[in-house]
């Protein structure tokens, strides 16, 4: 009628139609204006962390079989785990897409790795399928409490927000700055506001934001999050970490960031020591492996070649050397304090290298050889931070000869010098060659020369020609081998006792009778066919070596239901879409309605 009406005044009364036509704009807006509340609440709440950023797992999943049933089980994790009322069984029945628990694990994985922000998250899960399949039909996601509630509910919202704030206030004053400018700031501020604590929150990028303190999970967590916060795609990779001198290993965690279209490698954790550190700053795969092994299973067969070093800290800076230049190491002490190096070279022969030629270094740093100094260095990786003191180059040396002396077999000696009131010492009156390391005036003593014996009643020992001390450890009793009363080696008077052999003793074993201990018979437990998986984290360390973090794992619980799985708890994504079209429907049709009557009118 609607259309038939409308047809008729474009015959026949063109400018009341123009009229209507006017009179139907509002109903038309209306309509469009209820369709769009209706929509709005509907849409999908976006973290401004994860805005414009690619999801690194998600993009591996197009590499793998399976591939379309794999990424519409990622996508409903994303949508099922946002908030934890929502995500309480998710169903994962699909007519065409799916996939076995083997397929789900790797999915799981790739997910955890790619969401920060979900820090309510555990690693753990359950999942469902029919009696005899391998086919998952749901999972459900385990989470953590916050402060012993739930993370559910208000609860959660409290923490998002929070989280949120402290996001945003780590990430102010980046704009207009470049990506490597950006990780480079991100990197030193979380180092700043974070400490290496264990704790119940310490593997959520939660707990090092917001809470100040995480171990390695977490500063990766939180790392990745500030960098997708201002557009830099971040992935966290988990493996081993060992230090090179050292046997052994521990578990850790580490991120892989894209600047400028490439793929670095930083850890912030073993940066954040008592000196801040950037060795660990956006590293080639060669370097980061020295001491970085990848999980072969759950990162190694997803991670980039990681070749460029365009954003190296070190590289970018000039700071990179094979081994001690003094001309080199001049310009960087006299420029900065304290100075930077990367030795790419063997960093054991650097150590002494340093120390041999930082006399030459200060020379060539403009300093006269009258000014005295010092200088000291700590180290992470490859990186040496040195700092140095100069002493006033006014200053005249008053020397006073320490003349030489010669060790014996009861005192050590000295080689000649020379010291001065200011605390150094020399080897020459000219004071042009400083002794930094002032053990090296010292001679030990010789040794004991051995001459004649020295011996009591019972016993006798070598001594020393020299001293007369007592050398050596003590002789055997003294002997008198044909029996004269007088002993064999130094002749003293002795008495040999005499031996007598006396029978000996037999005892009689005592008969001791077995108990016999009846095995109790316990009932066998009934297997309910759950499995206990590792996960991507491993619980960590209270204490961690090397203040390397130890980085833990908690387990999947895979439980396979008796009966065909039919979640409990209809999926509320799916409720809301069909609560979302019924509105729509019963909105439009009314909007007709409402319309057709002004028309009518």
């Amino acid at each position: 009628m609607f259309i038939i009406e409308i047809t008729s005044l474009l015959l026949y009364e063109k400018e009341v139609v123009v009229l209507r036509s006017f009179r139907a704009i509002p109903c038309i807006v209306l309509i469009m204006l209820l369709i769009s509340i209706v929509l709005m609440p509907c849409a999908p709440t976006v973290s401004a962390a994860t805005v414009n950023v690619t999801r690194y797992g998600r993009s591996q999943i197009n590499k793998l079989p399976n591939s379309a049933a794999l990424l519409y089980v990622y996508d409903r994790l994303v949508e099922g785990c946002a908030t934890p009322e929502d995500g309480e069984r998710i169903d994962l029945e699909h007519q065409t897409h799916k996939i076995n628990k083997d397929e789900l694990k790797t999915v799981v994985n790739l997910f955890f790795t790619d969401y920060p922000e979900y820090f309510w998250m555990t690693n753990g899960y359950t999942s469902y399928s029919y009696p005899g399949s391998d086919l998952v039909t749901a999972i459900q996601p385990k989470y953590v409490s916050f402060d012993g509630k739930t993370m559910t509910g208000t609860t959660q919202a409290q923490a998002k927000a929070e989280l949120d704030k402290k996001l945003n206030e780590l990430t102010q004053g980046l704009d207009g700055k470049s990506q490597y400018e950006k990780s480079l700031i991100l990197h030193d501020r979380l180092a700043a506001t974070t400490s290496y604590v264990s704790n119940d929150l310490d593997q959520t990028a939660y707990g090092a934001l917001v809470k100040g303190i995480a171990v390695c999970a977490g500063y990766t967590k939180a790392y990745q999050l500030l960098l997708q916060k201002v557009g830099i795609a971040s992935w966290y990779v988990s493996g081993d970490s060992k230090k090179p001198d050292e046997n052994g290993s521990t578990s850790h965690a580490w991120n892989l960031v894209k600047i400028d279209g490439e793929w670095y490698y930083t850890d912030v954790t073993w940066d954040d020591k008592d000196t801040l550190y950037y060795y660990y700053l956006n590293l080639t795969a060669d370097r980061m492996h020295e001491d970085h092994i990848p999980d072969k299973y759950k990162a190694a067969p997803y991670l980039p070649s990681a070749t460029a070093t365009a954003a190296n800290y070190h590289i970018r800076n000039n700071l990179c050397f094979s081994k001690v230049d003094v001309n080199g190491f001049a310009n960087i002490l006299k420029n900065n304090h304290p100075a930077r190096v990367v030795i790419t070279g063997d960093t054991s022969k650097f150590k002494n290298d340093l120390k041999a030629n930082f006399r030459d270094i200060v020379t060539k740093m403009g300093i006269p050889t009258t000014a005295g100094y010092s200088y000291k260095y700590t180290n992470q990786g490859r990186e040496f931070v040195i700092t140095y003191t100069i002493q006033d180059s006014s200053h005249v040396h008053s020397l006073t000869s320490i003349p030489a002396k010669n060790p014996t077999c009861t005192a050590s000696g000295n080689i000649a010098y020379y010291t001065c009131g200011c605390g150094k010492w020399f080897k020459d009156n000219a004071a042009t060659q400083e002794i930094t390391d002032k053990s090296t005036v010292t001679l030990p003593s010789t040794a004991h020369t051995e001459s004649g014996y020295k011996y009591d009643a019972n016993e006798h020992w070598k001594v020393c020609s020299v001293c007369n001390a007592e050398i050596g450890s003590t002789h055997a009793p003294h002997n008198d081998a044909d029996r004269n009363g007088n002993c064999d080696v130094c002749s003293a008077a002795v008495k040999i006792p005499t031996t007598s052999s006396a029978p000996s003793t037999s005892s009689t074993p005592t008969n001791s009778t077995p108990t016999n201990s009846t095995p109790t018979n316990s009932a066998p437990s009934v297997n309910t066919s759950s499995q206990n998986v590792p996960s991507n984290n491993t619980p960590s360390n209270n204490t961690p070596s090397y203040n390397t973090p130890s980085y833990g794992s908690s387990s999947y619980n895979n439980s396979t239901s008796t009966s065909p799985t039919v979640p409990t708890n209809t999926n509320a994504a799916t409720n809301s879409l069909i609560t979302l079209w019924l509105i729509i429907g019963v909105v439009v049709i009314g909007g007709g309605v409402i319309a057709l009557i002004i028309f009518k009118t």
